[in-house]
């Protein structure tokens, strides 16, 4: 009885050992793929050539006060001068709950692009502002808060400058909202020492 148990705590230390042993192998390579196909999916929201090389992870988040939540803020260059900022947050206001998005500027404010990163907005509604579903997201580009007015960022069937989806009234209603709420709070925050100290390389 005793050697078996000695026997099963010598397989299971093995066993550990080479899982700790593999683990520390593949890692490296495990977070090198998923910090690629993260900057690949952010760069999906910045027009091509606008950046070189790889986004970056800023070491401050931004408030978005109106909608009581953090953005990660990422950023990138073009030629050694920042050239993109990237805010990643969610709005609680979809039709069917959260819905996470990319807002890409200009360093000055101008809309870049904008992407949907997940939702659960009903299928063949509100699921349209998805860029793989519909052109609807793409309005945003060049915008920002002066053009159109500040007063006219709601949906056309609410007086607004923007489309609204076919029977989606909420849903973009929520996105135009959200993207004008982190406009907000991004020129509030941009200062040029705001915008240098995002380039700052997090502390080890």
């Amino acid at each position: 009885m005793t050697k078996t148990w000695i026997q099963a705590v010598v397989i299971a230390l093995i066993t550990a050992v080479v899982l700790t042993g593999v683990h520390q192998i593949t890692a490296p390579t495990i977070e090198r793929v998923q910090q690629q196909q993260r900057n690949e999916q952010l760069a999906k929201a910045v027009p091509p050539g606008h950046i070189d090389g790889q986004l970056q992870t800023a070491r401050q988040t931004l408030t978005i006060e109106a909608l009581n939540t953090e953005a990660t803020v990422y950023w990138g260059t073009r030629k050694g001068e920042l050239s993109a900022v990237l805010l990643d947050f969610v709005t609680p206001n979809g039709y069917s709950g959260d819905i996470r998005l990319l807002v890409a500027l200009e360093p000055g404010g101008q809309v870049l692009g904008v992407r949907v990163l997940a939702h659960r907005e009903t299928a063949g509604l509100g699921d349209g502002i998805e860029r793989a579903k519909s052109d609807w997201i793409k309005q945003f580009e060049g915008t920002d808060l002066d053009s159109p007015p500040m007063d006219e960022w709601a949906a056309d069937r609410r007086g607004g400058a923007f489309d609204t989806l076919s029977a989606a009234t909420i849903t973009s209603q929520a996105v135009i909202q959200a993207v004008q709420s982190a406009l907000i709070s991004y020129r509030a925050q941009a200062s040029d020492d705001w915008l240098a100290s995002i380039q700052t390389a997090p502390e080890s």
